[in-house]
Formats: C-alpha cells, sequence, structure tokens
C-alpha cells in the first residue's frame, strides 16, 4: 500500500519532507517508526480499495466484515470495521479506477533507485490508458488536504511507473489524488498533468535531493513538511527558530516572550501568517511526545502524570434525569433540551440543597496530565524501573 508500512530513509511518502528539509533524514533514521489509529484506518480502507477492484464487487459488499490493518502476524491485530463511511469515500476512488481496468497494476511495488540504493514504493493504482498513464494515490484521511499538483509522493510512483513502461506509446503522466473525505476547491478525486518529456528533469532533481540527505552534516530546515517528521519534538532547527521569534533564551526558565507592544506592526503581521502555526505545532508535538513517553512509563527528566482533576458527573444520568426533570421541569435543560451537567443542576438549586443529592454524583477524573515532579499530587503511572524495582 501506498502508505508503506515499514518506510525506508527516502521513501516516497517522507520525499517532500526530505526536499525541503535534508537533515530530517538524518534525525529520523534513529527513531522508531509510529503508527496512529488514523493511519491504520487508512490501511485498512486501502485493503478495501484493493478488494473491490480485484473481487470485481462494491465496497457495500463487504458492509461489516473487519479487516486487520497490522501485516505483521506476530503483532497484535488492528481490526477495523467496514462502515458507512468507509463504504462511501472508497466507493468513489474505486469508481474513479474502473475505467481504466485494461493494462492497469493495483498495489505495484516499484523500484525506485534515483532515491537511493533499494528505496522503493507502491502505487495504489496504476493504468495505462489512452496514451495516459495513471497514478492514482488514495488518501482516506480528513484532516489534512493533500495537494495533487507538484505532489512529490505522487511523482516518485510515476517515475517507478514510467520505468515499467518505458517501451510504450503515452505522452502524460496523471498524478491523481483521491481523497473523498478531506475537502478541496477541485473535489475529493483532482489529478496533476505532467508531460512525459519532464520526467526525465524530475528525475534528476529527485535524485540530487536524494543525494543530499547522505551528508552527515546536511542542513535543517523548519517548513511546512515538518508536520509529519518523527523528529519534530527534538528537532535543534525549530528550536532555535522559535527561540528567535519570540526573542526568548529557551535555556533560562524566567525569560518570556518579546511583549506584543514592542513588535512593530510588520513583524507582528509576519509572524501571524508565517511563524505563529509552526510554533504552535512544534509546542504540540513538544506536548504529546512528553504524554507520550510518560504514559510508556518512560517520563522525561523532572515530569509524571497526574489524574486530572475529578469532575462531578451522574451516576445514573436517566434517573438522575426523571428525579430533576420533575423538580425543576425546563430548567433542568440546556436550551437544546439537553439535560444539565452535575455542577450546573447544583447552580440552579444552590449548594445547600444539591446536599440532599450528593448519593447520585460521583467524581470521576477524565485522564491523566503531565506535571513537574514536585507536584504534591501522586503520580498515576509508575516507572518502568519502579514497576520492575
Amino acid at each position: 500500500m501506498s502508505e508503506e508500512k515499514a518506510h525506508s530513509l527516502n521513501s516516497p511518502s517522507s520525499f517532500s519532507r526530505r526536499i525541503g528539509c535534508p537533515g530530517s533524514a538524518n534525525m529520523e533514521k534513529v527513531l522508531p517508526e509510529e503508527s496512529s489509529s488514523f493511519a491504520d484506518e487508512g490501511t485498512a480502507a486501502h485493503a478495501l480499495g484493493e478488494m473491490c477492484l480485484l473481487e470485481g464487487k462494491d465496497a457495500a459488499y463487504y458492509e461489516g466484515e473487519e479487516i486487520n490493518a497490522e501485516d505483521d502476524p506476530k503483532k497484535p491485530a488492528k481490526m477495523f470495521v467496514v462502515n458507512q463511511d468507509m463504504i462511501s469515500a472508497v466507493q468513489e476512488y474505486v469508481d474513479h479506477c474502473r475505467p481504466l481496468l485494461g493494462r492497469h497494476m493495483i498495489e505495484e511495488k516499484f523500484m525506485l533507485p534515483f532515491l537511493g540504493p533499494g528505496e522503493k514504493g507502491t502505487s495504489d493504482f496504476t493504468a495505462l490508458h489512452n496514451g495516459i498513464l495513471h497514478v492514482i494515490d488514495y488518501k482516506h484521511g480528513k484532516g489534512v488536504t493533500v495537494e495533487h499538483v507538484g505532489n512529490i509522493q505522487g511523482l516518485c510512483y510515476g517515475l517507478g511507473a514510467a520505468q515499467v513502461f518505458a517501451n510504450e506509446d503515452w505522452h502524460t503522466l496523471r498524478i491523481t489524488i483521491a481523497q473523498p473525505r478531506a475537502y478541496h476547491d477541485e473535489g475529493g478525486i483532482r489529478s496533476w498533468d505532467v508531460p512525459r518529456d519532464e520526467l526525465i528533469d524530475y528525475m534528476i532533481e529527485f535524485a540530487a535531493a536524494a543525494k543530499a540527505t547522505e551528508d552527515p552534516n546536511a542542513p535543517l530546515k523548519v517548513g511546512s513538511w515538518c508536520r509529519f517528521c518523527k523528529a519534530r519534538p527534538m528537532c535543534p532547527q525549530r528550536e532555535k527558530e522559535a527561540a528567535q521569534d519570540m526573542e526568548m533564551d529557551f535555556s533560562e526558565p524566567t525569560s518570556q516572550p518579546v511583549p506584543v507592544n514592542f513588535l512593530s506592526d510588520e513583524r507582528i503581521a509576519y509572524l501571524v501568517l508565517h511563524r505563529v502555526k509552526e510554533i504552535e505545532q512544534w509546542c504540540a508535538s513538544l506536548k504529546d511526545y512528553a504524554q507520550t513517553r510518560a504514559e510508556s512509563g518512560k517520563p522525561l527528566p523532572g515530569t509524571k502524570l497526574v489524574a486530572t482533576r475529578a469532575v462531578r458527573v451522574w451516576k445514573d444520568k436517566d434517573a438522575a434525569e426523571k428525579f430533576f426533570s420533575q423538580k425543576l421541569g425546563d430548567k433542568a435543560y440546556k436550551i437544546e433540551k439537553e439535560f444539565l451537567s452535575a455542577p450546573a443542576i447544583e447552580k440552579v438549586i444552590g449548594k445547600k440543597e444539591f446536599k440532599q443529592h450528593e448519593a447520585m454524583v460521583e467524581k470521576v477524573s477524565t485522564g491523566a496530565t503531565l506535571v513537574h515532579e514536585s507536584d504534591p499530587r501522586e503520580s498515576v503511572r509508575s516507572t518502568v524501573e519502579e514497576e520492575f524495582g
């Protein structure tokens, strides 16, 4: 599948990052592979599309079936049920591919030596039809819209396909992004045409970019490509540029960002338009990394997990609603006719009267949050060392 399970150093899915930041290869190669429920769901959707095209059935035929998104039989299964949302998206992709069936390849692995020795990539759907070489890449995600024009991943697959069909008569490589669940002005399925005679230029450019990643001192550069970089939380270049933008010394705990009123209008406009989003993403990646480390039993130095502040909830919401709706009528509901929470009911009837009904309420922590180790609250998760002593 095009979203490779075991990404290599210069895989097609990471190569736009390598072009933007050659040093990202050195940073990422020492880090373990990451996965997420969203990526696993995308893998399952790819598998459904493959079954439809191979077996000639519509996606709805598989409704209710379970698909394992884990290819490694030694690892726990990651099961996803084929539901209406998946069916609708995958069917749109399948309907686009079916008219091109004939001289086609499904989930074809192409060798991509211009990206480096042994590099390869798997194209979801490839077909030669009416003088056009089609490379169709299915994207199940809806959070980040993938652009089709200038799509590096698609170009990599296209260059691999071009070698397979080198002796055939065709004039255009058509790269298509099928992403039905994400909004784009040009629709869920959109294409970009590249003349055949321009492909050699892209191959030379990509080969040079791949070569640049081999330099142990390859430069680090911050940009939109950082979003999916595994090394984003510990990247020194991101920290350096964030410190420069905020005029802070991160090595000094009491350092504060430059006051907004000290900045010119032009500087504020630049930061808002070009830098704030990058800084926000970097900060979020730091928090996510630290939280994940702590949850895995390996908290960062000076940190620990504690239970979030407990909130009061109804032990039996239906019983509480029945009781208070009779007692308070419409006052027990929000404007949308949703039954009020326990704290909200307390505000309506007052603390003194609410104490008479405390048996209907329990306190529940909604999770764990990362704090400094000096926090007086008890740690909710032992470290590996504490666990095994």
